[in-house]
């Protein structure tokens, strides 16, 4: 189920879905998001810019994951305002 065009959302780890932002607090946001066949979850640590995320695709029919990607990347960080 695709979250509410209102709902702070994660994209590009695969394009079955986008993953909803579950928690978030001064320094880390954490996503996941899943469909029939394919789920991902992770976070993002807003001061360091390291992101880590970990994406399963499953086969419905025997139950068994087909492929897990796991990623570690760096993004730009946050700048403080003040």
């Amino acid at each position: 189920m695709e979250p509410a065009l209102h709902e702070p959302t994660v994209q590009g780890f695969g394009s079955r879905g986008v993953a909803k932002i579950t928690n978030m607090d001064e320094v880390t946001i954490v996503f996941e998001g899943s469909v029939p066949t394919w789920q991902v979850h992770g976070s993002v640590d807003r001061v360091t810019g390291d992101a880590e995320a970990t994406t399963f695709l499953f086969d419905q029919k025997q139950s068994n994951i087909l492929l897990q990607l796991n990623y570690s990347l760096k993004c730009k960080p946050t700048q403080r305002m003040f």
